[in-house]
């Protein structure tokens, strides 16, 4: 037996070095070019800082004419983020493109690897153990936080907001719980499902603050912005957000991606739908299975006092948001981690203990798997049914992850009652 956990180790330990190396040539080849999502943010930024009428940015054609201008010739964006999401790279955007999303991509890994160390706390997870290096193995794997990497995409930054409210409910700190959701608000609009969790688990100090927080902010930048722009960007963006033929491609590995693909027809985009349903039929499919989701998901949150279980259903709330999302590609996906760290943790302590794994354990591992390997769904978006279904991997695997917590904060309901 010795001998077999000295093996095991070794192998653990092996396989956090390779994963170590994989993440390091990755972010050597991919962190000096400039690319689409990094442009955006630059030019956001850089509009806000040289004064710019911040009302051309929703012009798709001005738009990418600031992209040319700003030093990013050959590449194309578009211009779907909240006007407050220029404040994330103004810190930057004086330096030249590539030198800005280099200094970017350094301080974005210092917030994935604070965010990794704040998870490992409030799970109690050593980096020591053999569970903690098999989970930091995975962790330098997941496909997602690659995808962040080359892009230039403010998730790790989102991943470290949503970690400092999960240790802010561990701590119980309001400020600390409530601050993070309404910065990510304003930054890049996740944080809905968050809010309605502090409103489902009874926190309403801190869903004032989050509150609080989104509109201190959003009317501190009215003279920066103009609430010309806010109008512009609602009648540009969100009226239309997850509703447009080239949304429904299988890019978008979200709920309403899959519904739309379905059942809308598109000559260009969608040629070969299931069936062709009314647009307001198929809106009206999506709104009620991502509500579904979100109402599963909620429901199993009512804990309260500083259970881990508390910290799983905030982090599943999170994960939820990802997949009800108008819009989520597969970077999107690294905001599974929070709840992915605690389900594997607990997971890999029932295996140590020497409890065998049921069916529902292998097709946790199965979703982690699908998650984390690199996957050519996109080549699929014009296919067929039954075909089409294959084209939406990482979305089964976010499902399967969120019906795992559920089903595993239902056990613990029943051997637990104290904590439903």
């Amino acid at each position: 037996m010795a001998k077999e956990s000295t093996i095991l180790s070794i192998a653990l330990k092996v396989a956090l070095v390779a994963s170590l190396v994989c993440y390091a040539i990755y972010c050597y080849r991919w962190i000096p070019h400039v690319t689409h999502g990094f442009a955006a943010y630059y030019t956001y930024a850089r509009a806000l800082a040289g004064g710019i009428d911040f009302r051309q940015v929703y012009d798709y054609s001005k738009f990418n004419d600031l992209v040319h201008s700003f030093g990013m010739p050959n590449l194309v964006d578009m211009p779907n983020n909240l006007p407050t999401n220029a404040l994330a790279l103004l810190p930057f955007c004086w330096l030249p493109p590539v030198t800005a999303k280099i200094i970017w991509s350094v301080v974005s890994l210092g917030f994935f690897g604070a965010s990794i160390g704040i998870l490992f706390h409030i799970y109690g997870i050593s980096l020591r153990s053999d569970i903690g290096i098999g989970i930091a193995a995975l962790i330098f794997l997941w496909r997602p936080i690659y995808d962040n990497i080359a892009l230039g995409q403010l998730y790790f930054l989102l991943l470290f907001f949503f970690s400092l409210c999960m240790f802010g409910v561990r701590t119980q700190r309001k400020l600390l719980t409530a601050l993070p959701v309404g910065l990510s608000m304003t930054l890049k609009g996740y944080g809905v499902v968050p809010l309605a969790w502090f409103a489902v688990t009874k926190r309403w100090r801190e869903l004032f603050y989050a509150l609080l927080a989104i509109i201190i902010i959003v009317i501190g930048t009215l003279p920066f912005f103009g609430a010309e722009t806010w109008r512009i960007y609602y009648h540009h963006v969100v009226s239309t957000l997850g509703n447009l033929p080239t949304d429904a491609h299988t890019s978008f590995q979200t709920v309403n991606g899959l519904v739309h693909h379905l059942f809308s027809y598109d000559p260009a985009w969608l040629p070969n739908p299931l069936l062709q349903l009314s647009p307001a039929v198929v809106t009206l499919i999506s709104y009620l299975l991502n509500l579904a989701v979100i109402a599963v998901v909620l429901e199993h949150s009512m804990f309260d006092g500083k259970s881990e279980w508390v910290m799983l259903s905030f982090a599943a709330v999170v994960a939820a948001g990802v997949v009800t999302a108008p819009l989520a590609e597969e970077y999107h996906f690294v905001l599974f981690l929070p709840l992915v760290i605690g389900l594997l943790n607990k997971l890999l302590k029932r295996i140590y203990l020497g409890e065998r794994m049921a069916m529902i354990d292998w097709l946790f591992i199965l979703a982690l798997i699908i998650m984390a390997k690199p996957i050519g769904y996109k080549s699929l978006n014009y296919a067929s049914f039954p075909l089409i279904l294959l084209a939406y991997p990482k979305l089964y695997a976010g499902l399967a992850i969120l019906g795992y917590f559920v089903l595993e904060q239902r056990k613990a309901v029943t051997f637990h009652p104290k904590y439903a």
